[in-house]
């Protein structure tokens, strides 16, 4: 049986302030979990249903993965979820340092200001499905370890490094040591996607739907790029995750 504490320690853990100071964030779901599993993550602990860890326990011990069988119940009142799905994990965060010189030669992605947690897991669900394993966040942008990121990125996270940096900094210094790839900015009044010549390895940046990118952001790119709009459309924006798979596929098809 889980105590009242610990419940109350893992519910804490939606909490930013909190994922920050204890370096750990929480995964629930079969999929997800199963993902961590083969990932390479230190795992905090594991709460799950006792079918699922029927299931899994030769693989959890080979692991030396500290897990505890729970009651749907419980699982309930320590899950972020409007319906609990068999099991909740807590991870410790990675400490991995962003080296601009490693980006020579890929194709990395840029976010400003994306604040929505399902917009940012799903662009890592899509960094990952065109072979993209860095992204870079500007400080507003929402909280990787979001519950409702991971779960929006279906697994992908454990794949695709993000890093929270400075964006003008990271750009200038992305330009400085890799001035033969390009860096693409996704706005209104940019070039026709379909029209120019955009290839990779590049660096792209999208901004929220909002607010878009930051000028001194815009500044520093190379080109400025957009989806154009079909002719009689009233629709007043794209959703950034659409926006990025829709230019990452045209990138990977020229590039």
């Amino acid at each position: 049986m889980l105590s009242p504490n610990r419940i109350k320690f893992i519910r804490s853990l939606a909490d930013k302030k909190i994922r920050s100071s204890e370096k750990l964030f929480t995964v629930e779901g079969v999929k997800p979990v199963e993902e961590l599993l083969l990932s390479g993550y230190k795992i905090h602990s594991i709460y799950a249903v006792a079918d699922w860890v029927d299931a899994r326990q030769p693989l959890l011990d080979k692991l030396n993965a500290n897990y505890a069988a729970v009651t749907p119940k419980e699982l309930e009142r320590i899950s972020q979820l409007n319906t609990p799905n068999q099991v909740l994990a807590v991870v410790h965060q990675t400490e991995t340092v962003l080296e601009v010189n490693t980006l020579n030669g890929k194709m990395v992605l840029a976010l400003d200001n994306v604040a929505d947690p399902g917009n940012l897991g799903t662009i890592i669900r899509i960094a990952d499905w065109f072979g993209i394993s860095t992204i870079v966040c500007s400080p507003n942008t929402v909280d990787s370890h979001n519950q409702k990121v991971v779960q929006a990125s279906m697994g992908s996270f454990f794949r695709v490094n993000v890093f929270y940096a400075d964006l003008v900094e990271f750009i200038t210094g992305y330009k400085q040591q890799h001035p033969q790839q390009p860096v693409y900015a996704a706005t209104l009044g940019g070039k026709d996607l379909y029209s120019e010549e955009i290839k990779a390895p590049c660096l792209l940046v999208m901004g929220s739907e909002s607010h878009g990118i930051s000028a001194d952001v815009e500044k520093l790119a190379t080109s400025l790029i957009t989806i154009p709009q079909f002719t009689g459309s009233k629709a007043e924006s794209l959703n950034v995750a659409v926006s990025t798979a829709i230019i990452c596929g045209e990138i990977r098809r020229k590039g």
